[in-house]
């Protein structure tokens, strides 16, 4: 869909973060080679839109794992890499919203947001057709429905770079606060209209307990 980011956030290289329980090494490889492919089924669909790899923990390309670049099509994706992991090493949250602040630029240029994290696997695509069908916001809920679920979500493009401006990291990092509760908090606060799906469609790697859930 034209105007569309479509904004994978990666973290391909955690192995100095100790702080954060996540998954490492060739677990965490495969992971990503299975999300990524899966997500890429979508290739007919996806080539109007903007698509970027965003990442924190890494400079440039030549530090992904090559069976990870096997499954990006080239002439689909562009790279947004820096080698500065300090937000996302404390508060993962934090991380992402500094990823999505450095692409700032692109997302002024487009009306809609995707966001994904692909060590998520994609069960289906049915979220990502319902937003091509009809574009709106729509967000998935948090079992105790007050904050929203962040590893696929969609909304309006100024919405995220008023919120990333309103935040403050360091507040993120020091009271623990959750990219799920902000998030969900800004939206209700400034009473941004958005819909609701069950859930996301993806398989979750629980780096906690091991397990992989259906979310």
């Amino acid at each position: 869909m034209k105007n569309t980011l479509i904004f994978l956030n990666t973290a391909f290289d955690v192995s100095n973060i100790k702080s954060i329980p996540t998954s490492k090494g060739e677990e965490r490889v495969i992971q990503y080679v299975e999300g990524l492919s899966k997500f890429f089924e979508l290739n007919n669909k996806l080539s109007d839109c903007k698509i970027i790899i965003s990442d924190n923990t890494i400079s440039g390309k030549s530090q992904i794992d090559e069976r990870i670049i096997e499954v990006i099509p080239e002439d689909l994706v562009e790279y947004n890499l820096k080698n500065d992991n300090f937000y996302g090493s404390k508060n993962k949250g934090a991380g992402i919203i500094s990823s999505w602040k450095r692409s700032s630029d692109e997302m002024e240029k487009s009306e809609y947001f995707i966001h994904f994290e692909p060590r998520l696997f994609l069960k289906n695509f049915e979220f990502i057709e319902d937003f091509m069908e009809n574009p709106r916001n729509i967000l998935t809920l948090g079992s105790n429905q007050n904050h929203f679920n962040t590893g696929l979500f969609v909304v309006e493009s100024n919405y995220i770079i008023e919120f990333c401006k309103s935040v403050n990291l360091e507040v993120m990092i020091e009271k623990h606060i959750s990219l799920e509760d902000v998030l969900y908090q800004y939206f209700k606060q400034k009473n941004i209209e958005f819909d609701t799906r069950k859930e996301m469609g993806v398989i979750w790697h629980d780096s906690f307990t091991g397990l992989k859930l259906e979310m």
